[in-house]
């Protein structure tokens, strides 16, 4: 059997090989979004607020590849780690069922969705009859993207992240060559938009299915095989299913945030709305990080090698840190450079950098609450992993923007994800020291 770069290759190299693939995946996928809007918004203000009305849903859908996906690299490299090749080409394969199932049932029920989450939102029969199409086509055809992101999440649990890479690129490129084509030459406007993402998803598939049938560390569906084992399926979700419901809980959080917002100027909403495109770009290292130390966290538990375990937990953050350095030096001395991408009014250039100062501030917890809920799912304890974000969200984030809203006032409301990671990094440090007891410093090697 060959080597696995998990439990060989030297740590600080590793958590950089293995982060900066997905940071750069996760560009594709937010450059992605932002291309597709680029093109749509020619066709008008409808056909624009068609699109961003998906979103929502849209990410519904991210969350449960996710999900499914981070609980599948975790099993398959702890597997993987304990010698048991047979057990984690049944994680597999009992993933890839779970997906192709989730992904059918949208295949039946995606127009009959799109057509009761559309009429939630809106009665304009213009906007109502875009955002169906698109909805329509993007939700019903999801099947692509869900089980294309589960694969991709396996290749990363054998520790191969590049391969994400690629399959991702040939479906961001597809999706910028595909979109001027259907939308404006072949005229479906909108409907060509969710058809050319459609397809760049289809292509991403079909080299992630290859990449799987080349990899010598797992093989899929082989013959007498369990297809969908239960147990299995437990163990995929109690480590995946918290991490859907933390997606679901961040955009339950901002639209609450939102709402406060408003109540005292739009141009606040807008403000808020500005900052979190740009930070999703500077977050991209700590998330490629906190998805990475998942495997390697899992498979050296697995082989029981608790000096890598450290080790990686350490370089993670150090190298996160560096990054977020660089993007807190951007926000708070520049901001000006942030805001002009959009072409901003005198008004909306005075209070966002006003704003991105303020927020910014969460750079300097989140590294830590970020990675500490990777790390612990790496040890299959994806629960305290949710705990962590939720306790921040319920107890910090929105409390204080609601105190802080209504004894400062706005001026205030921009520090309350600072205050929400006050709460975050104490639940992380608590965590991270039980963890330590009762688990890590009792560990031998096999």
């Amino acid at each position: 059997m060959p080597s696995n770069r998990l439990e060989s290759e030297k740590m600080p190299g590793l958590v950089l090989k293995l982060g900066i693939p997905i940071m750069l995946s996760m560009t594709l996928q937010a450059l992605y979004n932002v291309i597709d809007s680029i093109y749509v918004s020619r066709l008008g203000d409808e056909s624009i607020a068609a699109v961003s009305l998906a979103f929502p849903f849209q990410q519904i859908v991210v969350a449960i590849a996710t999900g499914i996906g981070i609980g599948t690299s975790m099993l398959v490299a702890r597997l993987l780690g304990q010698q048991k090749d047979d057990e984690a080409n049944k994680a597999g394969s009992t993933a890839l069922t779970l997906a192709l199932l989730i992904g059918v049932t949208f295949l039946l029920t995606g127009p009959f969705l799109a057509s009761l989450y559309v009429n939630f939102y809106t009665d304009s029969p213009l906007l109502g009859e875009l955002a169906r199409n698109y909805i329509g086509i993007s939700i019903t055809f999801c099947l692509f993207q869900i089980v294309g992101s589960v694969i991709c999440f396996m290749l990363q649990g054998t520790g191969r992240t590049m391969q994400t890479l690629l399959c991702l690129s040939v479906g961001c490129i597809a999706n910028i060559l595909l979109d001027p084509l259907f939308i404006f030459a072949f005229h479906l406007e909108v409907k060509g938009a969710a058809i050319a993402s459609v397809i760049g998803q289809m292509l991403s598939l079909m080299i992630a299915i290859l990449l799987l049938k080349k990899n010598p560390q797992l093989s899929c569906y082989r013959k007498g095989e369990t297809k969908l084992a239960g147990p299995l399926v437990k163990q995929i979700l109690g480590v995946g299913l918290p991490t859907m419901l933390l997606q679901i809980s961040g955009c339950i959080s901002l639209s609450l945030v939102n709402k406060i917002l408003i109540g005292f100027t739009p141009l606040a909403v807008t403000t808020f709305g500005l900052y979190i495109k740009v930070e999703s770009f500077v977050f991209l290292p700590m998330h490629g990080m906190s998805f990475s130390l998942v495997p390697v966290t899992s498979y050296n538990y697995g082989s029981r090698n608790k000096e890598r375990i450290l080790s990686a937990l350490k370089w993670s953050l150090i190298y996160t840190y560096l990054f977020m350095a660089l993007g807190f030096l951007v926000f708070q001395t520049k901001p000006q450079l942030l805001i002009a991408l959009f072409s901003p009014s005198e008004a909306l250039r005075s209070l966002s950098g006003h704003a991105f100062k303020r927020i910014s501030l969460c750079f300097i917890g989140a590294p830590v609450i970020y990675l500490t809920a990777g790390f612990l799912q790496g040890f299959g304890k994806g629960f305290q992993a949710m705990l962590i974000t939720l306790l921040r969200q319920v107890l910090g984030v929105l409390p204080s923007a609601y105190l802080l809203a209504r004894t400062i006032g706005l001026d205030g409301v921009w520090y309350c994800y600072f205050c929400g990671d006050i709460v975050g990094v104490s639940v992380s440090l608590i965590l991270l020291y039980r963890l330590h007891e009762t688990t890590i410093k009792k560990m031998t090697m096999n």
